[in-house]
Parts: C-alpha cells; structure tokens; sequence
C-alpha cells in the first residue's frame, strides 16, 4: 500500500457526521426504537477519497482545544481495576500518539503498509498505539494475550509481521517461536522493566519528538487487521479499512446516552448480571445480535424467513457496507462417552474437557456449551450429520 501526502477535503465527512447527528435527533425525539431500516435509508455517508482518523479527527479536535473554542475534556480516560486513572485530552493524545509514531517508524523502522503484531491488554497504551499506527501507516493485528505460541506463530506467519508489541506476560511465548518468523524483525516491550532482546517502549517514547507529519491514508487503506477465532478452520485474517472506522461508526458516535432507545450487542454473550446491571440503570434490555448487515440463506442461495437457520450472506455489490466485520459463534460440543465414562459426574466431565481444549488449543478457543450423548447421527458413509446436530440445539429454543 501506497501512503499518499497530499491535502485532504473533508467537506463530504463534515456531511456525513451532520447527517448522522439529524438522525439520532430525529430518533430520540419520535421516541422510536433503533430501526435498521430507518438508518439505510437516511444515514448515507459520502466517503472521501482521502482519510486517517489521527489527522482529520483527533487533531482537529486538539487545535480547537488548544485555541481555546472547547473546554478540555478527556479524549482517553482509563480506569484500572484499583480505580487508578489515565486522563488525555485530544492535545495529550495527540502529542503522545506523535511521539509514539516517531518510535514505531524510527527505531522500528516501520514504512506505510508494514504490519505489526499488538498484543497487550486494554491499557493506555494499546489506545496509544493503534493512533500511532494510523499517523504511519502501519497495520495493527490487535491479539489477545490468551494465544498461544502456536496461535502466535500462525499469525506472524500467515500476517508476515514486520514486529511484535507485547508486554512481559507474552514475550517469553513470542520468544520460543521467534525463530521460525523470518519476517519478524523487531520486538517491542510495554513495560516498567527492560529485557533482553527487547526495545523498550517507555525509554523509546520519552526520548521521541512530538513533531510527526501524518501520512495520508486512501479512506479504503487498511488500517487494522483482526484474525477469526477459526472455530471452523484455521483463523483467517479480516481487515478494516480508515473509512469502516473513522466513517462507518459515526452514526453511533454521534448519538448521545440520553438518545438510547434500543440496545444490541454482538460477539461474545453478556453474561446476565452486567444485563441485569444494564437495565436497572438505563431502563433498556440488550438484544444479542450478528454486528453486521445480514441475510440468511439456504444452501441454494434462497432467503429464508425469521426464525430459520441457514448461512449468512452479505451484500457487497455495489457498496460494500462500511462497518463490515465478521461474526462470532457460540462453540457447542456433542461428547459420546465410553462405558468407563456413563457413571462419572458430567459437570466435572464437562471441566475437564474444556480445560484440556484450553491447554491444547488455547484457552479462549473451548467450547461454551457441552452436551454428552449416546451416539452421534451419521451418513452412510460414516461423516456426522452435522446439520442435524444444529437443528436439534434450535428445537430447544
């Protein structure tokens, strides 16, 4: 990928954003729930051909801070589990994220389009890090510290990573398969701590310049890539271009608490207390959902009604739908157990098989739901049916 350095017009932006503040508008005062077929009809953004978040964004916030038309209020603000606290305004975080750019394309020696393996937990830094990256171009593949070091190796294999950024919990994974990446050719710790091997993120950044020129990103350059969890293969990589970002969340960005009508969530489920929580204190429940735009299909490419499984098409011709990201499956395991087995206490059973997935996989990668089972329904040839294994879980709903 090729980063351009010219002037951005981001007249088409400052519409969409207009637009998409109309429509929660519009929304809170009719009193109406979410309607996704309200927001494909009036929420319509004009995608430029040039942008990058830090630039068109985070540091136009930061000059009208600094010019004193706003009053300064965090751009970042990170609670740990002690109640310790991060505050930066929009000038902070872009002073820092500058400096953290200087570090990434000097002493990593990064160029536009260089992919870099993140692999930290929800701190300051990793917030830091991923503007730093749009500044320069760079790639982020955001990763749990959960991997193993054979997730590991897949990803700086598969991804051809130029680095990895990790801190003192994952380096030593990233270390026993280091050799096998020839592509690998730095390593960066977020750390107190120094290590062998090892650049130091902390000296890096304190002794970096805060002048940074932001290179200038095509909105459909890629500007982050995620690995699926593979629970159906091996994990494949999904990328995110600036606009899907930047763009493609403003009409919720947009939106304030007091406009909430209707609330979904996607991926992982909530566990009930936290919806429990989440009613009590906004009145609302949360609907688990896909978060992307979907259609169910048969296995002859038919639309099914509600209610009916099938697989899951997307529309992507003519336009491709801007927030477009893959969906996330709740792991179930049908278990046949041997004679020895029928006595033994299933819960216990059930522990045990996760954590040996846990231990064998990794450990985000065992199955949620388990079921033991006399026999499992085949073909005549001897495959598992499968299919049938799905519709006998949906009956029960």
């Amino acid at each position: 990928m090729r980063c351009l350095l010219k002037a951005l017009s981001t007249v088409s932006l400052h519409a969409s954003l207009r637009r998409s503040r109309q429509l929660c508008s519009q929304s809170s005062s009719a009193q109406t729930l979410f309607s996704y077929e309200l927001i494909k009809q009036q929420y319509r953004p004009e995608v430029p051909e040039y942008f990058n978040f830090a630039s068109d964004v985070l540091d136009r916030w930061a000059e009208v801070e600094k010019e004193g038309k706003k009053t300064k209020n965090p751009a970042l603000w990170w609670v740990d589990g002690d109640g310790q606290e991060v505050k930066w305004s929009f000038e902070e975080l872009g002073v820092l994220s500058r400096k953290a750019a200087n570090v990434l394309s000097g002493a990593c020696s990064l160029q536009c389009g260089d992919r870099v393996l993140l692999l930290l937990p929800r701190i300051p830094e990793w917030w830091l890090l991923n503007v730093a990256c749009m500044r320069t171009g760079t790639v982020p593949i955001p990763g749990t510290q959960q991997l193993t070091a054979k997730d590991i190796l897949y990803r700086l294999q598969k991804s051809k990573a130029k680095g990895v950024i990790t801190d003192d919990s994952v380096a030593p994974t990233v270390e026993s398969v280091e050799a096998d990446c020839q592509s690998l050719k730095f390593k960066v710790l977020v750390s107190e701590g120094h290590r062998e091997g090892w650049l130091s993120f902390k000296d890096l950044l304190k002794n970096a310049p805060s002048d940074h020129r932001c290179v200038t990103t095509k909105s459909q350059h890629p500007v982050a890539i995620y690995f699926t969890s593979g629970t159906t293969g091996a994990p494949k990589m999904t990328e995110h271009s600036h606009c899907s970002y930047g763009i493609g969340l403003t009409v919720s960005g947009s939106c304030t608490f007091n406009s909430l009508r209707h609330c979904a969530s996607a991926g992982e489920p909530i566990n009930p207390e936290v919806m429990a929580e989440w009613k009590a204190r906004t009145g609302l429940d949360i609907h688990e959902c896909y978060g992307q735009t979907e259609t169910i299909i048969d296995e002859n490419g038919n639309i099914l009604p509600p209610g009916k499984e099938g697989e899951i098409a997307i529309k992507v011709k003519p336009t491709r739908p801007l927030f477009l990201f893959t969906c996330y499956t709740v792991v179930k395991a049908f278990v046949v157990l041997t004679p020895n087995y029928v006595s033994h206490d299933p819960e216990k059973m059930m522990k045990d098989l996760q954590d040996h997935v846990k231990k064998a996989t990794a450990p985000y990668k065992y199955p949620r739901k388990m079921e033991f089972v006399r026999e499992l329904p085949k073909t005549i040839s001897g495959k598992i049916r499968r299919n049938e294994l799905r519709q006998k879980e949906w009956r029960r709903y």
